[in-house]
């Protein structure tokens, strides 16, 4: 029974109403699917900023020590040198990186070294002659090589050849793994560890102390290459990390290193330039 004054809606207006509503609800989820979009983006930002900012952060600690004590005793003829190779997408360094751990400080290097032998003081072991590259785990890439002294107990003066397999160096299909690399105590091998997944690619740049781009020098232990890497100052370095997922984001940390340590072979100086603000791509 309908009062006197009251009616119901029309059909006309039930649809107005249902229209709005159902524009109100489509407006809402649209807002709903923005923020989450936005949310997870930056939540993908800020892992991609953090695996990018430890991963390069490791690197810089150990780049900044190349050539610490290498040459305690100012011997001409050791072979040791602070940038054992440089290539675009690969470096090899030597430091006195234990020198701090009263174990580790003297194992193996108290044996490496002795009266008669051609090196009396021996401060780096081949656990600290660290490549630092991205690969994969399953293998493929290149294989870079460089000279250095490490096979012998007591060392014997000569350098022998050092082959870094599965060394992916074009990066054109990421993701990487970046690995830090030290050859086995018997010099035979190199032992991989992962430092970081997700990287996209890895650039070094070499400078003279004036400033200038220097063409990597690789591992060889010729005079020319050795000359060319004794005048490297400092290292600039790339490392782009990228999303584990369909979007393809992509972060870019760029630093320079300068390496103090090397300059005559035991001199260190912590100072490095901070890394920079990243840079968001794709």
């Amino acid at each position: 029974m309908t009062r006197t004054g009251e009616r119901g809606f029309t059909l006309a207006e039930t649809l107005v109403t249902a229209t709005l509503a159902a524009l109100v609800l489509v407006f809402l989820l649209s807002i709903h699917g923005e923020l989450t979009i936005a949310y997870r983006r930056s939540v993908e930002a800020a892992g991609l900023q953090q695996n990018a900012r430890v991963a390069m952060r490791r690197l810089v600690e150990e780049l900044r020590l190349a050539g610490l004590d290498i040459d305690p005793d100012a011997d001409p003829n050791r072979q040791d040198e602070a940038l054992e190779g440089a290539w675009e997408s690969a470096v090899t360094i030597r430091a006195d990186l234990d020198s701090a751990d009263p174990a580790g400080a003297a194992v193996p290097e108290s044996s490496l070294g002795g009266s008669g032998m051609p090196l009396t003081i021996v401060t780096t072991g081949n656990d600290e002659v660290v490549t630092w590259a991205l690969g994969r785990s399953s293998g493929g890439g290149s294989t870079l090589v460089f000279e250095a002294d490490v096979v012998g107990t007591p060392r014997d003066g000569t350098v022998e050849p050092v082959p870094i397999s599965r060394v992916h160096t074009g990066h054109h299909s990421p993701p990487y793994t970046l690995y830090r690399m030290t050859v086995t105590p018997d010099g035979t091998g190199v032992v991989r560890r992962p430092v970081a997944e997700g990287m996209a690619s890895l650039t070094y740049t070499y400078y003279d102390a004036d400033g200038g781009i220097m063409a990597p020098a690789g591992g060889a232990d010729d005079p020319a290459s050795t000359r060319m890497r004794a005048r490297v100052a400092a290292i600039g370095i790339s490392l782009t990390a990228i999303a584990d997922g369909p979007s393809g984001r992509a972060i870019t940390i760029r630093t320079r290193v300068a390496l103090r340590a090397a300059a005559g072979g035991g001199g260190l100086d912590l100072r490095t330039e901070q890394p920079g603000n990243p840079a968001h791509a794709r």
